[in-house]
C-alpha cells in the first residue's frame, strides 16, 4: 500500500467516524461517495458537497459554489475578479479560484500528505466553508447594497446555489445574527439544531483572527 493509499484510508476514517460530543466540521455527519478516483463528502444530508482528488504527494479538496461568471459583462467580471483576489488574502488554507467552461466560482485547499494531521484537515474543511461565508458576505453582500438595479442579474449569478449557501447569504444580507442563522438553517434544511450550532460556531471560529494568514 503507497503512501497515498494509507492517507486516503485514514482520510475516509476520519470522515466517516461522527463524534456527537466533538464541535468540529470533520467529526459531523459526512457521507462519502467515490467515483473515477474523486472522492465525494457530502455533509449531513445538506447540499454542502466537497470534492476530495488525491494526486502524488497532495490531497486537493473543492468545494464549488455554483456561481458561474463567464456569461457576466467585461466590466462586472473584472470588477468581481478584483474583489475575489483581495478575497483570497483573507484566507487562511484555501483559495478561491475558477473552474469549468462556465468560470465557475470555486473554493479549494491543497494539503500536504506527509505532514498531514486530523486537526490540519479538520482547518481545511472549515476554511471551505469560511470562503463560502466570506463570499456571500464581502462580495454579493456589497453588490446588493451597492446597486439594487442589478438585483436581477445577481439572482442570476446565484441560481444554483445550495439551499445553506442561500440561507447564509440571506441572513447576512438582513443583517441577521450568529442564532437568526442558526434557527434559519434548523428550519430549512435538515441539520438538528446541535448540527446547525456546530457547523456555524465553526465558521465564525474561522473568521476569527487566531492565525497568521497565508
Amino acid at each position: 500500500m503507497t503512501s497515498e493509499e494509507k492517507m486516503k484510508k485514514k482520510i475516509l476514517q476520519w470522515l466517516v467516524e461522527k463524534k456527537d460530543k466533538s464541535n468540529k466540521i470533520i467529526d459531523e455527519k459526512w457521507n462519502i461517495k467515490e467515483e473515477d478516483g474523486i472522492i465525494t463528502a457530502q455533509l449531513g444530508n445538506t447540499d454542502i458537497k466537497i470534492k476530495i482528488l488525491f494526486k502524488p504527494g497532495f490531497v486537493i479538496l473543492t468545494l464549488s459554489t455554483g456561481l458561474e461568471t463567464a456569461a457576466l459583462e467585461a466590466d462586472t467580471r473584472l470588477d468581481l475578479y478584483r474583489k475575489l483576489l483581495l478575497l483570497n488574502y483573507r484566507l487562511q488554507l484555501a483559495r478561491i479560484t475558477l473552474s469549468g467552461l462556465g468560470d465557475e466560482i470555486t473554493i479549494r485547499t491543497d494539503l500536504d500528505l506527509s505532514s498531514l494531521g486530523k486537526e490540519e484537515f479538520n482547518d481545511a474543511l472549515t476554511s471551505l466553508l469560511l470562503g463560502v461565508h466570506l463570499l456571500m458576505k464581502e462580495v454579493f453582500e456589497e453588490e446588493e447594497e451597492g446597486d439594487e438595479g442589478e438585483e436581477d442579474e445577481e439572482a442570476e449569478v446565484q441560481k444554483d446555489t445550495g439551499d445553506i449557501m442561500d440561507i447564509i447569504a440571506k441572513t447576512i444580507l438582513e443583517g441577521g445574527s450568529k442564532e437568526n442563522l442558526v434557527n434559519l438553517l434548523v428550519k430549512k434544511t435538515s441539520l438538528t439544531r446541535e448540527e446547525a450550532k456546530k457547523f456555524v460556531d465553526a465558521l465564525y471560529r474561522a473568521a476569527s483572527p487566531t492565525k497568521p494568514g497565508g
